[in-house]
């Protein structure tokens, strides 16, 4: 997979049924504004690549080509995206594989909010005027459904507005930790996960200390180059 490029997308899970362990998502979007690395793909990108490559296309957790959730069912573009259909593995007896059911876990908890996929662009054109990058052909490798945070500015979990949100996903791990029968190896994930939240907030915390008597506004920034290069899984 040379020249492999990561894109996030700011649409959420659109269907999800616990019990057959099929998730239905966006794992690319049509938007009108371009993304943080100043691209916008344009419907149509996806129609060669899925009728060339469809039943290759993989379904992975967090972009690992060792972690295979499930298996994508169906792949199609709409008028908001590319939409993807995925089986989580599971055996001929209905038991799901301890991967498959790690993430089946962190969907229903909200703890996987965000995907994302691996391409790299066929045709595209920049525009000088709009400072606009127009990806008119895509080749798709994998979509991938993400733990942490992508790197587009606009996802679920970087779009955040303040670090109240960073508190809920603690929460949201907290009780996936205590309430579920998560895998060691799934739980281990998302403790590492929880402690580069609380690094960061340490971190950002010591830096943004403020000389006696200054106002300090209640929602503060996010640091989105600090998170997407250091809170990956």
């Amino acid at each position: 997979m040379l020249d492999k490029k990561i894109k996030s997308c700011g649409l959420t899970v659109k269907d999800l049924d616990g019990k057959k362990g099929i998730v239905q998502f966006y794992s690319a979007s049509f938007d009108n504004e371009k993304d943080s690395d100043g691209d916008i793909i344009l419907k149509g990108a996806f129609q060669k690549t899925i009728s060339e490559q469809k039943g290759r296309i993989k379904h992975l957790l967090n972009h690992d080509v060792w972690k295979v959730p499930g298996v994508i069912l169906e792949i199609t573009e709409d008028h908001k995206g590319l939409l993807v259909t995925s089986q989580l593995a599971k055996s001929k007896d209905g038991e799901f594989s301890t991967l498959a059911k790690d993430t089946l876990i962190n969907y229903e908890a909200g703890v996987i909010t965000e995907h994302s996929i691996g391409y790299r662009a066929v045709k595209e054109e920049y525009d000088e005027q709009k400072s606009t990058n127009f990806i008119k052909e895509i080749k798709l490798w994998e979509t991938s459904s993400l733990t942490g945070w992508g790197a587009n500015k606009n996802t679920p979990m970087v779009g955040m507005k303040s670090f109240a949100d960073l508190a809920e996903q603690l929460k949201t791990i907290d009780k996936v930790l205590r309430c579920t029968d998560i895998s060691d190896e799934g739980a281990q994930t998302l403790i590492k996960y929880s402690k580069r939240i609380h690094i960061y907030l340490k971190k950002h915390k010591a830096n943004q200390q403020p000389p006696s008597g200054t106002l300090v506004k209640s929602d503060a920034s996010i640091d989105y180059h600090f998170l997407t290069q250091n809170f990956k899984l």
